[in-house]
């Protein structure tokens, strides 16, 4: 089965440790209650989502198709590839219900081919993606079969990856997506594994951010804008206008700096690259050419 080949190699952590920097930056505002933490998330997502594909996270999904509908996941950006995918079985235990609720989600693709057969010859051997949950420990397995490729209509190509297998797909099954991230299908009661760059998100459903300085930057002064730009409308602190022009001159600089290294090739790319330009040359130069190093 087609796999998102990682571009970055980024890691993610959490945006709890750079929130309590700000707040204790600005304990003197926090100590007068003028700090509203509620919108700090969603200025996060805000600024990764200018960055794009070179800081989304690679995620897989199992999508539900019920009414011949389902729901995109929420933090989905790009997508890569769509599969049917039918249940086989599915094994439950008692849930503790006590909160705190712990989750963590395992996917597993396997390929019961005896010659090393390709997922595109399905008809050779069998693959199953097994999606299994862990509540508080407890096991929840899911286990489908037969994934077959889903062809997206021409409404979606806008929202895939270059190289999604998806867009040249030639089977009858077509999927296509609505405004409101609803799924629409010619099948029903069936389930669609997808294959999508996303927002990065932890344990709780909150973006992260990747572990990069410039772009930790940036996200940390594009909140103190926000922030000094509210007070600065409502005239609740003085001098906030100066405070308000640094904060918005280090967010230019910063995000400047991050959408560069956002955009530059990464080693995986450079790699290939390389290889193409040499697969070329063997074509255009004689093989007793000794200039040529392979």
């Amino acid at each position: 089965m087609g796999k998102i080949n990682p571009e970055n190699l980024l890691q993610f952590k959490s945006t709890q440790p750079m929130f309590d920097r700000i707040s204790k930056r600005l304990a003197s505002f926090d100590a007068m209650n003028l700090i509203d933490t509620g919108d700090f998330h969603k200025h996060v997502a805000y600024v990764i989502e200018q960055l794009g594909q070179a800081v989304f996270q690679e995620c897989e999904a199992i999508v539900p198709i019920k009414d011949r509908k389902g729901k995109l996941p929420e933090n989905m950006k790009r997508l890569h590839g769509m599969y049917k995918c039918t249940p086989e079985f599915r094994t439950t235990q008692s849930i503790n219900e006590q909160k705190p609720w712990v989750y963590m989600y395992q996917t597993e693709i396997t390929n019961e081919c005896p010659n090393r057969c390709k997922f595109e010859h399905k008809h050779e051997g069998e693959t199953k993606v097994v999606i299994r949950t862990f509540v508080n420990g407890d096991e929840l397995t899911l286990s489908y079969k037969n994934p077959i490729m889903l062809r997206l209509s021409p409404n979606v190509r806008h929202l895939c990856t270059d190289d999604c297998p998806s867009l040249f797909q030639g089977e009858p099954d077509e999927v296509t997506i609505d405004d409101n991230g609803t799924i629409h299908t010619v099948f029903d009661n069936d389930s669609i594994f997808m294959q999508y760059y996303g927002l990065p998100m932890d344990e709780n459903e909150l973006p992260m951010i990747p572990v990069q300085e410039d772009v930790e930057k940036a996200v940390e002064y594009f909140i103190y804008t926000q922030l000094f730009e509210e007070l600065y409308w409502n005239s609740a602190v003085p001098n906030i206008a100066n405070m308000l022009q640094d904060a918005r001159q280090q967010y230019n600089f910063y995000i400047a700096q991050a959408r560069y290294w956002a955009k530059l090739p990464s080693f995986a790319k450079m790699v290939n690259s390389i290889r193409k330009m040499r697969s070329r040359n063997k074509f255009y130069y004689s093989l007793t050419d000794r200039t040529i190093s392979y």
